[in-house]
């Protein structure tokens, strides 16, 4: 219970300071207000954490205490308050109004009843996965074990030490503060409402309704890998988390905007690798967005990245590289390698998880109910959009008889590709079991492949 009441205790004095900071930031939009608090948040964790590490600090009451200094170096001046509650009324407003439409209406209830299934079943199942055990609660174990963030002399899983911190930093002090790793996939859950809160800011950002924000954001959420991690303590759904509010800041018109967006950047880049590819498209939306304080929000970016690039250097001081010497096994390079890489994930989007034996039914009950619930809310609209909606039900219904052939026969082909052209060493097996449905293993499922058309 004191690890419960400890944890919920950081929780709000980190959502305190970081709600009033990014009101004082004004950005424009609800949306964007809330992303902010949540950067803000994330920001001021990081660092108190590391302060903490340098004197071997990182316990219970230390974090606590840390965390109260920043809430009362940031609430010292009072005012704002008000427009912290004016923020959070408009925002419930502006959501109960999106949701009057049946489609939001009924995908908002399915979100809510997975995303409370996936919080309960992180805090009442053990974490078991591959990744979470082996990478992401190992390394925030040892930083507990040695009350310290930072690069432990450790011969049980020396590589981990390679990997950006800020993903395990968020599972450090949820087993610090909880006492336990029972509330380590909380990372995760806040990122993946963070995550859909951040395609409304997007979507808002281009120009979009309310009722279509709402819509996206409801869609990105039921997407397979997404869902099915949003119960572990993994860091994907961190830093797709960081870069989406990155991208919906830089499409914000507000003061602070452009600074918070680099904190975002920072970061993602301080928790995964592969943000690295996310900051040429951040820098392209802070370039194409409105006109006025372009420099501002292309500085952003930049000084985000650079930021959060410090592990780097600090493998670079321990381990000799960037990298530090990983991965450790070769890997592929040069242009056909990087096609086939290319050509091996396209064919893996191609995929049907959960829907083995009987259970892939289940895609004719939801394409049934998708139909009915379609033909009412578009009850009004042309014939043309009926034909549309029910030939899209009719094709998801469908997706159970037909994935599994054309995905061989995809397999096939690129098997063969490889071998017209003489490079055998690329002809591997695309192999995975496209109904398996696992958070490590799992892409988008049916709906990314409808969606993807439809994006493009």
């Amino acid at each position: 219970m004191t690890g419960a009441l400890a944890l919920v205790a950081g929780v709000v004095l980190l959502a305190a300071g970081s709600l009033r900071l990014s009101a004082q930031m004004a950005p424009r939009s609800t949306a964007s207000f809330l992303l902010g608090a949540y950067v803000i948040a994330w920001v001021q964790l990081v660092a108190v954490l590391w302060v903490l590490s340098l004197f071997g600090w990182v316990t219970r009451w230390a974090l606590l205490a840390g965390l109260a200094v920043a809430c009362v170096a940031i609430l010292i001046d009072r005012r704002g308050w008000s427009d912290v509650a004016a923020r959070l009324r408009d925002g419930a407003s502006a959501l109960r109004r999106a949701l009057e439409d049946p489609l939001c209406a009924v995908l908002g209830v399915a979100v809510l009843l997975a995303f409370g299934y996936a919080v309960v079943l992180g805090l009442s199942t053990p974490q078991n996965d591959f990744d979470t055990i082996v990478d992401h609660l190992w390394r925030a174990a040892v930083w507990r074990e040695n009350e310290a963030v930072g690069y432990p002399r450790c011969d049980c899983a020396p590589y981990i030490n390679a990997y950006p911190p800020h993903g395990e930093m968020g599972v450090l002090a949820t087993t610090v503060l909880g006492g336990t790793d029972r509330f380590a996939a909380l990372a995760q859950g806040g990122a993946f409402v963070a995550l859909a809160t951040g395609v409304v800011g997007v979507a808002r950002g281009l120009g979009l309704s309310r009722r279509e924000a709402l819509l996206g954001a409801l869609l990105v959420a039921t997407l397979p890998v997404i869902a099915l991690q949003a119960s572990t303590a993994q860091n994907d759904l961190v830093v797709a988390s960081f870069l989406v509010a990155a991208a919906a800041l830089l499409l914000d018109t507000g003061r602070g905007a452009p600074w918070l967006a680099g904190g975002a950047t920072a970061l993602a880049l301080g928790t995964k690798v592969t943000a690295v590819f996310g900051i040429p498209i951040l820098l392209l939306v802070a370039f194409l967005a409105a006109p006025s304080r372009r420099g501002q929000r292309l500085s952003g970016v930049l000084a985000g990245a650079a930021a959060g690039a410090y592990w780097y250097v600090v493998n670079w001081v321990e381990g000799g590289s960037w990298d530090a010497g990983f991965p450790y096994e070769d890997v592929e390079s040069g242009i056909g390698a990087a096609v086939a890489r290319g050509l091996r994930s396209a064919i893996q989007l191609v995929e049907l998880p959960g829907a083995a034996g009987r259970d892939r039914w289940l895609y004719l009950v939801a394409a049934a109910v998708l139909l009915v619930g379609l033909a009412v809310a578009y009850r009004r609209r042309s014939t043309t959009a009926a034909i549309g909606l029910a030939a899209g039900a009719a094709l998801l219904a469908a997706l159970p008889v037909l994935t599994p052939d054309v995905r061989r026969y995809l397999d096939e082909a690129y098997l063969e590709l490889w071998r017209a052209v003489g490079r055998d060493d690329l002809a591997v097996s695309v192999g995975r079991d496209i109904t398996r449905s696992a958070s490590n293993v799992t892409w988008y499922g049916p709906l990314g492949a409808l969606l993807a058309p439809r994006g493009c």
